[in-house]
């Protein structure tokens, strides 16, 4: 691709996290697509290590707004970090970038516009349908309220004025299109991995054990845990354990962990890989929120079975049919689902090679990389 690139991300692409470990597949493959000729911008108090196998220019530093900014961004909707700091950049060189690539309709919603009427093209990248996350997540109402006016006025003009629409999941694109309208250049993107992780060979160990991991500090992550121990917990197999693993567990996880002798939580892990790799079989519970759950992944990548939520499905419908891919809609299917994957391991029918390597055909970094490519072809044709 000609000309310059400039990568926003609401969350930094170098740090942990679902939201991070997609757009730092992201980041990397846009990169690539200009052979390097990009600049990246992180968090400025980001201490995150940055992939050297990432090509780039710059990585630029963003600064946190001030309070008072951040008290009147409730009034005028510039409700993120970077809008106000990418507007200075264009105007002390228009010609700087050629293409901007934005991930999150707040921060492509509040500068669209502007980066338009500068000849640049924007492309968002939609990781959810964002009132509805916001609003699983977000707990004082007044602000909530102001908060969610906003929200919606921004999703709308990053719909309308982008110059290409990219969505994880079918869903969220279909929202989108049912409320806004249908754009001829919406795309569904999917996600990838952005390195090849090696495959982990689990310590022998009696019984089965279970992982669930994921965000433990917000809204939705706690209602999750909350969900499984109330409704779900009582399928698991006499004799196996449990494995729940993730950032910053709140007090009610913590204590609903610390109520049964068969779980353990690991808080913070400087490697999730190795955690979920202890595990026999993956649960994702989520059962609210919108985008494509990424925690799946942590499952699936090392060849482990999983069973997850119906609500939490979407984006991995390619995986659906396989044999180790199980969702369920209420308890009892739950426990069916967990009857079925269990002989299948107990039974040694579940070979990890080969549901590892089912899951790569479909989120491997080159796989992205290919789908970024074509988008990429049509959009700048």
């Amino acid at each position: 691709m000609s000309g310059k690139l400039l990568v926003v991300s609401h969350s930094d692409p170098f740090e942990i996290g679902g939201g991070s470990f997609a757009c730092h597949a992201y980041a990397k493959a846009f990169s690539e697509c200009f052979n390097g000729n990009a600049d990246i911008c992180v968090p400025a108090e980001s201490k995150a290590v940055i992939d050297d196998s990432i090509r780039y220019d710059k990585i630029i530093r963003v600064p946190k707004r001030t309070i008072l900014s951040r008290f009147i961004s409730l009034f005028t909707g510039d409700i993120d970090r970077y809008s106000g700091y990418v507007k200075k950049l264009i105007k002390e060189d228009s010609d700087v970038y050629s293409t901007i690539v934005i991930n999150g309709c707040r921060e492509s919603g509040s500068m669209v516009r502007f980066l338009k009427s500068n000849g640049i093209k924007v492309i968002t990248i939609f990781h959810n349908f964002e009132r509805e996350y916001f609003k699983d997540n977000f707990k004082t109402p007044l602000i909530r309220g102001m908060m969610l006016f906003h929200i919606r006025n921004l999703e709308k003009k990053a719909y309308k004025y982008s110059d290409a629409n990219l969505f994880l999941t079918p869903d969220d694109l279909q929202k989108y299109e049912d409320i806004f309208g249908i754009r001829s250049l919406n795309f569904r993107i999917g996600v990838f991995e952005y390195k090849v992780i090696p495959s982990l060979v689990p310590d022998k160990r009696n019984g089965l054990v279970f992982v669930i991991t994921g965000l433990l500090c917000n809204k939705q992550g706690e209602d999750g845990i909350v969900y499984f121990f109330n409704e779900l917990y009582r399928y698991l197999p006499e004799n196996s354990s449990l494995i729940i693993s993730g950032l910053d567990p709140t007090r009610k996880v913590v204590e609903l962990c610390n109520e049964h002798k068969n779980v353990t939580l690991i808080p913070n892990p400087s490697d999730m890989n190795e955690v979920v790799a202890q595990g026999d079989i993956y649960i994702c519970p989520a059962k609210t929120g919108s985008g494509l759950k990424l925690r799946i992944m942590d499952g699936l990548r090392l060849g482990i079975p999983v069973i997850v939520h119906d609500h939490s499905k979407s984006g991995y419908e390619s995986m659906l049919m396989t044999p180790y891919f199980k969702s369920f809609m209420n308890p009892s299917e739950f426990g069916e689902a967990v009857q079925e994957l269990s002989a299948q391991v107990l039974e040694n029918k579940q070979e990890r090679a080969l549901v590892r390597e089912s899951y790569l055909s479909h989120f491997s970094y080159e796989s992205g990389l290919e789908r970024v490519k074509e988008i990429m072809n049509g959009i700048l044709a």
